[in-house]
């Protein structure tokens, strides 16, 4: 019971929307993911009013293309600054500020 299956849709939808949005606007840097009531805020780095309504349905498409395909998630273990390095070079900015901000535990 409780929010745990949810909490897991939750956020298999919120990668899935940063993987379509990587793969449509492979240029740009996808920041955000701000929680607002039961959704979420996503914004491209330095957009300041210029993603479309056009551009929010291509990156719909693909999270459903996603969907469709069966996407596969898998997790992986790495170290604390391997996964630091990983994120800054996938263009992932706002968690590889947050784990740079933590104190690695063990």
């Amino acid at each position: 019971g409780g929010g745990g299956s949810s909490d897991q849709i939750r956020r298999t939808l919120r990668l899935a929307v940063s993987v379509a949005c990587q793969r449509v606007f492979a240029d740009k840097t996808l920041t955000g993911g701000f929680a607002i009531g039961n959704g979420h805020w996503f914004m491209f780095e330095g957009d300041h009013g210029e993603t479309t309504k056009a551009d929010a349905a291509k990156i719909e498409k693909e999270v459903k293309d996603l969907i469709r395909q069966g996407m596969t998630i898998t997790s992986s273990e790495m170290n604390y600054q391997k996964a630091i390095e990983y994120f800054a070079s996938s263009r992932q900015p706002v968690a590889s500020k947050q784990l740079s901000g933590r104190v690695p535990l063990g």
